[in-house]
């Protein structure tokens, strides 16, 4: 059994999100009566209120917002991939959005808020854990 944590699939709001990443595509929910994003899923929309939603995808490239360095793991199953960058992106092309994801880029010593970066669809394990799941990450 692999330790390490893996998303839920079973929650069935995010289905469409991780269906989405294993083509390799990024979609966000967009209400169908404002057009407003709507991440993290919820059953209304926080801009007018409406339930109806539509799966929206959006390019592969995102803005840094904030990024941190864990080099010791507050959760056992994280400590092979120490140390990481758990980075938070924002997207020109989905207002109001903001993603947490892992920065798999190489060098932090150069990022900066509002830097530009791409996503990369790639195993959500690290070297030597393989999930056999494609999760957007970042560089």
């Amino acid at each position: 059994m692999m330790d390490f944590p893996l998303p839920n699939f079973a929650h069935e709001s995010l289905k469409p999100f991780w269906d989405a990443a294993a083509s390799r595509k990024l979609v966000f929910p967009r209400c169908t009566a404002c057009g407003a994003f709507c991440w993290y899923p919820r059953p209304n929309c926080p801009e007018c209120g409406g339930a109806d939603f539509t799966w929206t995808e959006i390019g592969g490239v995102a803005r840094l917002f904030s990024w941190a360095v864990v080099r010791r793991a507050l959760h056992a199953p994280l400590k092979p991939i120490v140390p990481y960058v758990p980075v938070i992106l924002e997207f020109d092309g989905a207002p109001g959005v903001r993603l947490v994801t892992r920065w798999i880029g190489g060098d932090i010593g150069g990022l900066t808020i509002g830097q530009e970066v791409r996503i990369t669809f790639d195993d959500l394990g690290c070297p030597g854990i393989h999930t056999d799941i494609l999760a957007p990450l970042c560089s």
